[in-house]
Formats: C-alpha cells, structure tokens, sequence
C-alpha cells in the first residue's frame, strides 16, 4: 500500500503535458494511441470505429527519451527529469462530430499539443482534416499543431513536408503507427513542442 500512495504522489508532481490526436476518420488515431500506450482505453463501436474518445498516459524520461506507461522505479527521486503525456483522442467519423466536439469543449478544451493525424495515402483524408483543423481551432486553446503524416508504408504515401505545406502546417512527422515506426519521434516531438524540454 506504501508503495502505491508513494507512485501516486509522484505521479501528481509530475509536469502534464496534454495532447489532442485528432483527425479524419480511418486516418490511425486509434492505432497510434495504442502504439504509444498498450494499456490505452477506447471507446470504440462493434466495427472498430472510435465512438467518443481514446485516452492513453505516459511517462516521458527526459533525460534518456524513453517512455513507459507506469512509473519507472528510478523516477521516485527525480520528478522534475520525467513529464507525463496525456494523449486524448477524438472520433473522426462524420456520423460521430457531435461526440467530438463534446471532447474539444471539454476533456481537450485546453492541450499543448494539437497533433493532426491524415493518412498520407488517401487523398480524402488530406482534404477532410482541412474541416476539423477549423474545428479545432474553433474550440480548442493550444500551443502548437504538429501533422502527423501517418501510413508512410504505403505505396502512394505523399511525404509530410508535402501535405504540411498543403495544409499550413510547420511541423509535421512522418509515422506509421500500425508498425510503430516514427511513434517514437511523434513522442519526443511532442515533448520538445511543450516546452518542457
């Protein structure tokens, strides 16, 4: 029990650094949280859509960038070398705006972090990230957007700089978060965006 009220306790000292993964639908959202956080929670309809939010926490080490999702044993000492990272997830499904916008006006209504995912691949969704990027904007206080140029292991991937420009967007990742390639530079992004770093 001591040890547990201990993990608590530091895991309230801890600088929180809030991210909102949002997008158009099919565009990985759900797929990167996981990829981020095995113990991720999610909200999903019997299809695998997600219906109202995915939420996943980790443990950032600064010093060393790597992360975790529970409190490293060497953290105890240290609260101020580790950040802990929220990642809220919204639908991107049209037919589920209504549920995302409750997540903009209240669980995301203030992040760090706006990170736009689209799947590089699919025309469609380039352009349907265009109408939550404005709800975004509408809703959500935020300190820097981030383009996560998501699916770069298909063949007609475009490049992120290309749909960063596109879309207005200074900074950007490419990932490819069913294989978990670049999930660990959309992290330490993340983490650099805050400023905490």
């Amino acid at each position: 029990m001591r040890k547990f009220a201990g993990a608590i306790k530091f895991f309230t000292r801890l600088k929180e650094v809030k991210v909102l993964v949002t997008g158009p639908t099919g565009a990985g959202k759900t797929t990167l949280i996981h990829a981020i956080d095995e113990r991720a929670k999610s909200v999903n309809a019997p299809s695998g859509a997600t219906i109202f939010m995915d939420v996943g926490i980790i443990i950032y080490d600064l010093k060393t960038g790597r992360y975790t999702s529970y409190v490293p044993p060497e953290a105890s000492g240290e609260p101020d070398r580790f950040l802990k990272i929220k990642f809220i997830g919204t639908p991107g499904h049209e037919r589920f705006r209504h549920q995302r916008l409750i997540v903009l006006s209240t669980s995301a209504k203030e992040v760090d972090v706006v990170a736009l995912v689209v799947d590089s691949g699919d025309e469609r969704s380039i352009e349907a990230s265009k109408k939550i990027l404005k709800e975004v904007s509408e809703k959500v206080r935020f300190k820097v957007l981030l383009l996560v140029a998501n699916k770069q292991d298909l063949p007609n991937a475009l490049p992120g700089a290309e749909i960063a420009k596109r879309l207005g967007i200074q900074e950007y990742v490419e990932t490819s978060a069913l294989y978990r390639r670049g999930v660990d530079d959309f992290i330490r992004k993340c983490a650099e965006l805050s400023k905490f770093t």
